[in-house]
């Protein structure tokens, strides 16, 4: 069972951007738990805390896209622990070393994220990988997220498994946590839109069927959802 309620705030990047201190404020108030953030807000992680501290939040997720991770794992890492966070995720797999033309790069990407993800357990850390659509690719025979998946070692790499987008990529996620049992903790719970663009939507407003997914949150091992 969810004890917490997470929220990704770059879902509010706008609102941060104008004034973090009213946004966050605001989610505590709406009867948010947690947050997921890439930056630590506040100028420096003692002012982070005191005012999460304040309003009632914890900042249990967060990380950087790959070149992030690959430039400053230890940083990330270290912010990680001041903070109280459990989690530190790859949010975006390209980076100067790892693009969409590079051979293999879906194996090559697994391998980087197995010395990621253990590097953070030596630190008491759980690692995970949060995907898009672009794991998904229409008509070849083995998709990228399954290349991870099968590349990559349990003991260090998650997934934090981003529902809205794996349905953008024409995948269900049920198959997904039914396939790769334990390997979902963490969840994006975002909806879809009924419409052309398959665009964004509240979550209850949309097609996704959360009665379906929630359902198997045990065998996905789910822990942690963040809206």
């Amino acid at each position: 069972s969810i004890s917490e309620i997470g929220l990704q705030v770059y879902t509010i990047r706008d609102q941060i951007a104008e004034d973090w201190q009213a946004a966050l404020r605001r989610v505590a108030e709406v009867g948010y738990d947690a947050i997921e953030s890439g930056a630590l807000y506040g100028g420096d992680i003692n002012s982070h805390l005191d005012f999460l501290k304040e309003v009632g939040l914890k900042n249990i997720s967060g990380g950087g896209g790959m070149a992030d991770l690959e430039s400053g794992l230890e940083k990330i890492i270290d912010d990680s622990l001041a903070v109280g966070r459990k989690y530190v995720v790859c949010f975006w797999p390209w980076s100067e070393t790892f693009t969409a033309e590079t051979p293999d790069v879906w194996q090559k990407i697994a391998a980087q994220l197995n010395l990621f993800g253990e590097a953070c357990q030596k630190n008491g850390l759980v690692f995970a990988y949060h995907n898009h659509d672009l794991e998904f690719v229409q008509g070849e025979e083995k998709q990228p997220y399954d290349v991870l998946l099968q590349n990559t070692d349990p003991a260090f790499v998650n997934m934090e498994i981003d529902l809205y987008w794996m349905r953008k990529g024409g995948k269900e996620p049920t198959d997904y946590l039914q396939k790769y049992p334990g390997r979902f903790p963490l969840w994006h719970v975002k909806d879809m839109a009924d419409d052309a663009d398959q665009s964004f939507a509240c979550v209850g407003d949309g097609i996704i069927d959360f009665a379906a997914l929630f359902s198997l949150a045990e065998i996905a091992g789910l822990q942690h959802i963040f809206v």
